[in-house]
């Protein structure tokens, strides 16, 4: 959901409340990387007031899938019953599927994402052909993830 992210003591990365889905090193006022921006998303789409109060911040949500493409999506009402997908990245790496308890301590399903101190967000997961343990940096992963914040 909007504000919910992965954390540690310097850097957050996930979706905050007005609909950036980012990578921030917390202390500053920057973000490095921006994966998705509601607000600009809005303004490419239509910048009418009709369709902006159609979409709000507090129904919008992150997901990684189980082969492992990241979405933001909206949800289209209070039951989050239904919803739209606004932006989706597909991985490029193959072989990537859902491995249950893949991790023991503490019991994690793969893919993962696990967010490091120096603030690398790295994908986890177990080669489907190969059953090998699989971590890459999600910049590794993914084609065009990450853009400069304008």
């Amino acid at each position: 959901m909007a504000g919910q992210a992965l954390c540690n003591d310097d850097n957050r990365f996930g979706l905050t409340k007005d609909g950036v889905f980012l990578l921030h090193e917390c202390g500053t006022d920057d973000a490095p990387a921006v994966a998705f921006n509601y607000t600009q998303y809005m303004l490419e789409v239509d910048d009418s007031d009709s369709n902006k109060q159609q979409y709000t911040p507090d129904l919008l949500y992150w997901i990684i899938q189980p082969n492992a493409t990241f979405q933001v999506g909206q949800f289209h009402s209070e039951s989050r019953k239904r919803s739209t997908i606004l932006w989706q990245r597909d991985t490029i790496r193959e072989n990537m599927q859902i491995t249950k308890q893949c991790l023991h301590s503490p019991k994690l399903d793969c893919p993962y994402l696990h967010l490091h101190k120096a603030g690398n967000v790295v994908l986890n997961w177990i080669d489907a052909k190969t059953h090998r343990w699989m971590d890459r940096k999600i910049e590794r992963c993914f084609t065009d993830l990450f853009q400069e914040p304008p």
